[in-house]
């Protein structure tokens, strides 16, 4: 991952090398003004004006680097530097070929040189530091070999500073004239051995080979310049070769990067393009799920006290869906004045899907039952329209359907593959009524579904229950069961039907603990009341 520049650090650096470019070709002109056109040889005059351009080539260089004003990477970053201080090596040899033979200005000509010298090491090292950027390589011994080369260029320097006074590398005689010193060719060792590590550490990048061949030529065109300069004292093409190095690197390996860039952004773009597209359908979903939940919520009965004008019965029921929608229903309506139907069901898979199949088999028993259809025959009728109706769709029910008689408490029920039923009787205890079973709903055409009859007498209460209940699972992976949900029943079996669903939703949830709710949970209750209610 490419290494990236603090915001404030960017800023600060790019508008003070800004400053710097923008000002040097002024600078520049001011020199060459200063020291007159007329007093130099042609040699001169084209040197100048090669340096001259090379600076303004430099400025525009600068500015097509940074023009993305958010590619804030480390390496774009030392580039832009090169390009600056190469700026500034083309400045200051304008300014050593303007003073150079003006006696009165010998010290500003040793200055002037020594500084462009140093400014050399500089240019190769900053270089460096951009192609270990580039090849984004961890190894230690390039780390260390980095510590060396920062030492070996301080200690260049240093030399350098002591050659404006011993003059071992060059000189300025009285006159203000530059020579070269005995020496000359040690001080571009250190040169020569930085060039050498840029060449093998471009030898070992991981890039193509084009961008490779870029890079080699950045050290050859400047090698080959810096040797052709060391035999001709009289031209300097050094750094007009480095101006054409750096403007080879942009066009190729910059403009290269600068495209992996935008393309980069393009991709997060798209990304974000889908993520606000998935927020866009997630949202869209939540609102149809929001409504379906509506739906299904006036589909089954919700309003408490039911029937109030009867005053022989009271019941209540309740349904916590697993997801928004669920796939578990109750129901309960009158058949007659004298008989009330009792429906609890769960309709196998969770959310739209088997919330609209409740919706279907809902509407299907209720619509049956009221007919005075017998409960077994009401269960075979619905078995075979769901089949009928929804071949392909792999989805049962299991359903209890119970009719109460108001006058004596006789209840005449069929079950298809549901949960027993619980019953309290007057002065005893909820227990299991293990009940005959048949099979779901919507599995087998031409089931049969077997009735049976029990009675609820005065002060006798009835819960059915979706399988949400016993098989409610805490952290630990047990079951909530039929045994606890019992044990959770007797705490106080004889209280109104509300009261007695909510302590079992209470002692559910003690269980569950933070645990999620796995599947639907669906209760209903139902109690004759005794003469003394």
């Amino acid at each position: 991952m490419e290494k990236l520049m603090s915001e404030k650090r960017w800023l600060k650096e790019k508008i003070g090398m800004i400053i710097l470019l923008l000002t040097l070709p002024v600078l520049s002109l001011l020199v060459i003004w200063a020291r007159g056109l007329r007093s130099l040889g042609l040699i001169r005059v084209l040197n100048l004006g090669m340096d001259f351009v090379g600076v303004c080539v430099m400025v525009l260089l600068f500015m097509s680097t940074i023009k993305d004003k958010e590619d804030k990477t480390l390496r774009t970053g030392i580039f832009s530097s090169v390009i600056t201080v190469t700026a500034l090596a083309l400045f200051l040899d304008i300014c050593c070929w303007c003073v150079n033979g003006i006696a009165r200005l010998h010290a500003l000509c040793m200055f002037t040189f020594t500084v462009i010298y140093i400014v050399n090491v500089l240019i190769i090292m900053l270089f460096w530091r951009y192609l270990v950027e580039v090849s984004e390589s961890d190894d230690p011994r390039l780390q260390k070999l980095n510590i060396v080369l920062d030492r070996g260029a301080m200690i260049a320097n240093i030399l350098l500073v002591i050659n404006s006074f011993a003059g071992f590398y060059f000189y300025v005689d009285e006159a203000g004239f530059y020579h070269r010193g005995p020496l000359f060719a040690v001080s571009q060792l250190f040169n020569a051995l930085l060039i050498f590590n840029v060449f093998m550490l471009i030898t070992q990048l991981n890039v193509n080979k084009q961008k490779k061949h870029v890079l080699e030529t950045f050290v050859s065109i400047p090698v080959l310049a810096g040797t052709v300069q060391l035999f001709l004292s009289g031209i300097s093409i050094l750094y007009t070769g480095t101006m054409l190095a750096l403007v080879l690197i942009y066009t190729n390996v910059f403009t290269e990067h600068a495209r992996e860039i935008t393309e980069q952004k393009m991709q997060l773009l798209l990304k974000e393009k889908e993520i606000a597209e998935a927020e866009e359908e997630h949202h869209r979903l939540e609102t149809e799920l929001n409504l379906a939940s509506d739906i299904q919520t006036h589909m089954i009965p919700t309003a408490f006290p039911a029937f109030p004008d009867h005053k022989e019965f009271s019941l209540y029921a309740n349904m916590d869906p697993a997801k928004e929608v669920g796939g578990d229903f109750y129901d309960f309506f009158l058949v007659d004045d004298t008989h009330v139907a009792l429906v609890i069901a769960d309709v196998s898979g969770k959310g739209i899907p088997a919330a609209l199949y409740m919706m279907v088999a809902k509407t299907m028993i209720k619509n049956a039952t009221v007919q005075h259809m017998s409960p077994s025959a009401v269960l075979e009728f619905v078995n075979n329209q769901l089949i009928e109706s929804s071949e392909e769709v792999e989805m049962f029910v299991t359903a209890w359907l119970g009719i109460v008689d108001l006058t004596n408490g006789n209840v005449v029920a069929a079950n298809a593959g549901h949960e027993y039923p619980a019953i309290c009787k007057r002065d005893g205890q909820f227990e299991l009524y293990h009940d005959k079973h048949g099979f779901v709903l919507g599995g087998i055409a031409d089931m049969i579904y077997k009735e049976y009859e029990f009675r609820l007498n005065k002060g006798d209460t009835l819960v059915v229950y979706t399988d949400g209940v016993t098989e409610a699972t805490n952290s630990y992976s047990e079951l909530f069961g039929t045994d606890r949900m019992i044990a959770a029943l007797n705490q106080n079996p004889h209280e109104e039907p509300e009261s007695l669903i909510n302590d079992l939703k209470r002692n559910i949830e003690d269980f569950v603990g933070y645990a999620d709710q796995f599947d639907d949970m669906t209760i209903l209750a139902f109690h004759m009341k005794g003469e003394e209610e």
